[in-house]
């Protein structure tokens, strides 16, 4: 094994540390700002509206948010909504997209919804409290 006065290996005798005033032999550690690389601010357009947060076994949120047909036996599938009442009937199909917000009677997509059950997001893809 070769030490490091070996032939070869010789090392300059100038100093190794140009930038410092000390003359001492350390390293300088340069590293990018982590203010920039990890905390920079995500803006959210004007047009993005919150979600209607929605209840699902709360009884007030059955009362207040039903089916387009006012039945209140609707349930969350699949990224839309089924609703007994209208499935079990001859004139109506049991899916539909949107629920109705019988106080303001404005009609909520199921991406303008967040589902919510005791145990937490009905569906983590989308009523988690990130996405909108």
């Amino acid at each position: 094994m070769l030490g490091h006065n070996a032939r070869g290996l010789e090392i300059p005798d100038r100093s190794r540390n140009r930038n410092t005033s000390s003359g001492g032999d350390h390293f300088q550690f340069h590293s990018a700002r982590q203010d920039r690389l990890f905390l920079t601010t995500v803006r959210r357009p004007e047009s993005m509206v919150p979600k209607e947060v929605v209840r699902i076994e709360d009884r007030q949120d059955r009362w207040r948010y039903v089916c387009p047909r006012g039945h209140r036996s609707w349930e969350p599938t699949n990224h839309h909504f089924w609703c007994q009442k209208c499935a079990s009937s001859d004139d109506a199909d049991g899916v539909f997209y949107a629920l109705s917000d019988r106080k303001t009677g404005a009609l909520l997509s199921r991406e303008r919804v967040r589902l919510v059950t005791p145990l937490g997001p009905y569906d983590r893809d989308l009523d988690d409290e990130g996405t909108s």
